[in-house]
């Protein structure tokens, strides 16, 4: 029956990692994408920076910070549309590492069951020896 169970938790472990990996791979892909913000803002202030310095990349730097505005609101938008798969893959992690856990409890809870039919068993026959001996003693007497 253990067997069984080790087998079982072997299973739900090979699917937790799974979950995980899937979850590292949508974590990652929101990763990517805060970096790109975070690379466009700082190219923005660069872009700025030299627009203040050569005023004919003034126009250009107009036209840059349009379109920056514009990919920054489309990567914000990737990122909420991305949330929900976020919180599904959480989820299904949760749930694969909560089937595991409901899977070990039960094989310990055996475990100890077994353990403690063992330890009545030994005492039986502990009584067993113990009043053979007290009956030869009386016996003997």
């Amino acid at each position: 029956m253990t067997k069984t169970l080790e087998t079982l938790i072997r299973l739900h472990q090979l699917t937790l990692d799974e979950r995980r990996r899937e979850l590292k791979v949508i974590q990652e892909r929101e990763d990517d994408l805060r970096r790109r913000i975070e690379n466009l803002a700082k190219r923005l202030v660069k872009e700025q920076k030299s627009a203040q310095e050569n005023p004919e990349y003034a126009s250009a730097y107009s036209q840059f910070a349009y379109w920056a505005r514009g990919e920054n609101k489309r990567l914000v938008e990737a990122i909420i549309a991305l949330q929900p798969e976020l919180e599904n893959a959480r989820d299904r992690m949760a749930e694969a590492f909560a089937e595991k856990k409901r899977v070990e409890l039960t094989r310990d809870s055996r475990l100890e069951a077994e353990d403690t039919a063992r330890k009545h068993r030994e005492q039986i026959e502990l009584d067993e020896l113990g009043l053979q001996r007290h009956r030869r003693q009386q016996k003997e007497n």
